[in-house]
């Protein structure tokens, strides 16, 4: 079976982009560029994308968005953007393209190369939804919300691999950005979705994508398209963490050992899933992988999820 999967990142700022208008103005404003596929799909593939880093000034709540908007064959327009009175100054969304029919399961009896393939999708909670209010209270301590999503039934025979991250982003500039989003007691047949927050940090919205995979993409030599998926917390207290004092560009790293290595360097998008910043400071975020290998990659800076993907 042919698979089809791209991935990507764009790094937009107001340094180098000629066209970026998000650090200036009120009101609704979009960065939006055209992604062009490397191969062409043969319909409109299914599109995610996150947020991977962002630089967002704490004069006002901390609004940023990324979606893909005009899917087609060729490719896609990836849109940044904020509303309202907030300015940011640089945003980078990473972004991964899968084929359509990775989603569909053969007929019974049929070879299933691909084990359950891969599903996804993507919510957004809003401060206006029973579940969320907690989180954008004035109540402190730990909160979440909690979506459950259930997979159709037979897709996948063991409990998938299941990759989550932030792709919209409201809250307030009075408290810390505290906010995680990933997928809790994943099963066979679905996994609980959740958003959290801690200490006094209010949300008013934020969005998560998920990705599942079968585990034979990560586990089978024998399956047509390989795929790893890591989550990795980065915290003051760990070894080699920096980013907590001083001025200036900082960084921290990890080395990631893929299980199996690859057949060549794999694709390797990065995306936030747990940030946690000062609210007396900008909110300058990174997060990249660093010389990806076939054996591994770096990763650098702030608690994210990564996904390495054989290109094809």
């Amino acid at each position: 079976m042919q698979v089809h999967i791209e991935s990507g990142k764009i790094t937009p700022s107001k340094k180098w982009t000629p066209n970026w208008r998000l650090h200036t103005g009120e009101g609704s404003r979009v960065y939006s560029e055209r992604i062009v596929f490397a191969n062409p799909f043969p319909t409109a593939p299914i599109v995610h994308v996150f947020l991977s880093s962002e630089d967002v000034l704490t004069d006002s709540d901390h609004r940023v968005t990324v979606s893909a908007e005009h899917v087609d064959a060729a490719g896609f327009e990836l849109h940044i953007g904020t509303w309202r009175d907030t300015q940011v100054w640089s945003a980078a969304a990473s972004w991964l393209a899968y084929d359509r029919d990775l989603q569909q399961l053969p007929p019974p009896g049929a070879a299933r190369s691909l084990g359950g393939g891969l599903v996804s999708g993507r919510h957004c909670w809003k401060k206006t939804d029973a579940a969320f209010k907690p989180l954008a209270s004035s109540a402190s301590g730990d909160r979440t919300a909690t979506l459950p999503v259930a997979f159709e039934p037979g897709r996948f025979a063991a409990a998938p691999i299941v990759f989550v991250a932030l792709s919209q982003l409201d809250a307030d500039n009075n408290n810390d950005c505290r906010v995680t989003v990933l997928g809790n007691n994943v099963r066979a047949d679905g996994f609980d979705l959740v958003c959290g927050t801690w200490s006094d940090t209010r949300l008013y919205s934020a969005t998560a994508s998920w990705i599942a995979f079968d585990r034979s993409l990560a586990s089978s030599p024998a399956a047509p398209v390989q795929v790893e998926v890591g989550r990795l917390p980065f915290k003051k207290d760990s070894p080699g963490y920096n980013l907590l004092e001083g001025n200036g560009a900082r960084s921290t790293r990890r080395h990631v050992t893929f299980a199996r290595r690859f057949s060549r360097t794999p694709q390797a998008p990065v995306a936030l899933a747990t940030p946690h910043v000062l609210r007396a400071h900008e909110l300058p975020l990174l997060t990249a992988a660093h010389s990806p290998a076939a054996c591994g990659s770096d990763l650098l800076t702030v608690p994210k999820h990564a996904l390495a993907v054989r290109p094809t």
